[in-house]
């Protein structure tokens, strides 16, 4: 039959700070009602026939705290066939029934994983506010398009661009991210160092997860419960225990992360220090399947041929068995002497453990594979993979008279070896000197020059078996200058700049000396604001 009705009835209760407990409880009952459609009166005695489907959705929250302790407890179930959405159909006079006028959903939950003011899916009768280049001709109600970028966790800033790269905007698109592009590189980091909570165990911190489902609390089809407790152990640092059980019906999957987590964030006049440690033992073999906003690499400073989008992103199940540690430290310091230091580092570590072998036999009975399907072979993995990466930056400002003087240095080890064994292993050392000077010339008018030197190692290859090829190595200098004006025009804030740029860049050839490029960059740009 075709859907006729959608209905949601629920209840729900709270409790808040009672004796030191929280507790919030939801169950909602999901009814879909179906008709056998008629239009022919040979066909009226049938006509009546309807196919109600129901379907359950809970979650379970509950917290105490007194004094240092803490326990949260959760549970959470919600069926496969649960729904908030609706296929309209569209009528011109009579029912179109064609699978045409009814492929768009509309959802009473809204898809918005970045929490901005575009919502991630294009609904009947509502758009969001970024124009469709492709459909120029809409009406005004249905004009405009799903958000085509999403990188929930990458905006903390709140001005709906991409932290990693800054300088992209609708009217100059810049396909360099920022941690690739020349003095931008010594604020920005790669993506790669951030750390979170990864529960799922995919390899993507929920706080950067992106998907194209209903933003509901808990996945559908997922049933489990969640406990942990908690100490203070000083101001600032907390020590968690937990395990977090999960199963899928539907596909008779289970995920168990037993895990234990401790932070510390401490802020004193020699600097700040932040610490997070979490270990986990899990089993999990239940897929969670994203849809990422993925940054194409930039080896060698060759620009990518996309500034980035929203991919999907198969989970690899590299936790079946497996031990996982994600360990994370930065120390930042800013001296009110003009100098400033700041120092990351990041390392990850998944080893998987031994799983019972499945045996393949043919039709006769002899031994076709043998493999682990769960394991590391059986799934084309690696036995150990993780990241390493260290981070060590400094810099200082000096005024001289009306110029200041601002030299810089920048630090970035990076190993990498992922899972998957179709994936190569990455390793190498960039060592980064700046020197950047600015002087007034006029009241809105400022000069700055720069000099960028680089020195990239590629630490993985051996170059004894790349004679005649690149070995990865190279140098790189960048000279640059620039000439600013701000100025007031009809009440807007008018910026002007005027500069070039020279980046020279000589790459190393195993036992063939090195091969320079050279290349110039001549720009004018005029931005007006409010």
């Amino acid at each position: 039959g075709l859907p006729t009705a959608n209905q949601i009835a629920g209840i729900s209760t709270e409790i808040r700070d009672f004796h030191g407990i929280d507790f919030y409880g939801e169950a909602n009952l999901n009814t879909t009602y179906r008709k056998y459609p008629s239009g022919l009166d040979k066909h009226r005695a049938i006509s009546g026939i309807r196919g109600d489907e129901h379907a359950v959705g809970f979650m379970l929250n509950l917290s105490w705290r007194h004094g240092p302790w803490s326990v949260f407890a959760e549970g959470f179930g919600m069926d496969d066939d649960y729904t908030t959405s609706v296929r309209p159909v569209r009528t011109g006079g009579r029912t179109n029934y064609d699978p045409e006028a009814t492929n768009v959903l509309y959802d009473y939950v809204d898809d918005n994983d970045d929490n901005d003011r575009h919502p991630d899916q294009l609904r009947i009768g509502e758009g969001s506010l970024i124009p469709d280049p492709q459909r120029p001709q809409v009406t005004i109600e249905s004009r405009g398009r799903a958000d085509p970028e999403v990188f929930p966790g990458y905006d903390e800033n709140g001005d709906f661009i991409s932290d990693f790269n800054q300088n992209d905007i609708p009217g100059r698109r810049n396909f360099f991210p920022d941690y690739d592009e020349p003095f931008l590189r010594y604020h920005a980091d790669r993506p790669r160092f951030l750390v979170g909570m990864d529960l799922n165990n995919n390899g993507w911190a929920e706080r950067f997860e992106n998907d194209d489902q209903p933003d509901y609390p808990y996945k559908k089809d997922h049933w489990g419960r969640n406990v942990y407790g908690g100490v203070e152990l000083a101001p600032g640092a907390r020590l968690r225990v937990g395990q977090l059980r999960e199963e899928t019906r539907k596909s008779s999957r289970e995920s168990v992360a037993t895990y234990g987590l401790v932070t510390a964030d401490e802020d004193r006049p020699w600097g700040r220090v932040r610490l997070f440690d979490m270990l986990k033992k899990v089993e999990d073999d239940i897929p969670d399947h994203l849809m990422q906003w993925v940054i194409p690499r930039t080896d060698f400073g060759r620009a990518a041929t996309s500034r980035g989008l929203n991919q999907p992103v198969q989970d690899p199940l590299a936790a079946a068995d497996t031990w996982i540690n994600s360990f994370y430290a930065d120390y930042r310091h800013d001296s009110p002497r003009g100098w400033a230091t700041f120092h990351r580092f990041k390392w990850e570590t998944w080893r998987q453990r031994q799983a019972d072998v499945e045996v393949t036999l043919d039709a006769a009975g002899d031994t076709v594979s043998v493999f682990d399907p769960l394991g590391p072979e059986g799934r084309n993995g690696r036995e150990h993979s993780g990241f390493t990466g260290l981070i060590n930056k400094v810099e200082y400002v000096h005024d001289l008279g009306p110029m200041q003087i601002e030299p810089r240095f920048k630090s970035e080890f990076l190993s990498e070896t992922p899972f998957r064994r179709d994936e190569l292993k990455r390793r190498s050392w960039d060592a980064i000197f700046f020197l950047q000077l600015s002087m007034p010339l006029l009241r809105s008018t400022q000069l700055q020059a720069g000099w960028e030197q680089r020195f990239f190692h590629e630490l993985i290859e051996d170059e004894d078996e790349l004679a005649g090829l690149f070995s990865g190595d190279f140098r790189g200098s960048v000279l640059a200058l620039q000439l600013t004006n701000r100025s007031e025009y009809m009440g807007y804030h008018l910026t002007t700049q005027l500069g070039s740029r020279i980046d020279r860049r000589s790459l190393e050839v195993v036992d063939g000396g090195r091969d320079t490029d050279t290349s110039g960059l001549i720009f004018l740009s005029a931005m007006a604001g409010l």
